[in-house]
């Protein structure tokens, strides 16, 4: 990965670990691009060269945990009788 793509990974990885920080404390749809900011401590234009609103990390977010998930499953199949399966998803969660 190269310098520039490196450098933009770590600034969404700072504002989705801020936007994990509100989570439980604040309504993400009254959450603004300054308090991300100020809580990521990434700069504004670096926020809007990654992302186009508070949306669409949101959206980030997701879709990264939802990869996540699917990465480290240690199982093929979603059977829910699976002991193995329902404590992954408890763990995980």
């Amino acid at each position: 990965m190269d310098k520039r793509k490196a450098a933009n990974q770590k600034v969404k990885d700072r504002l989705f670990s801020a936007l994990i920080e509100f989570a439980g404390h604040k309504d993400w749809s009254k959450l603004t691009v300054t308090e991300l900011i100020e809580q990521s401590g990434v700069a504004r234009a670096s926020f809007y060269r990654n992302f186009k609103s508070v949306e669409e990390l949101i959206d980030y977010g997701i879709q990264k945990m939802a990869l996540h998930y699917h990465e480290e499953k240690p199982f093929l199949t979603e059977d829910f009788h699976n002991r193995e399966v329902m404590l992954y998803k408890f763990q995980f969660y």
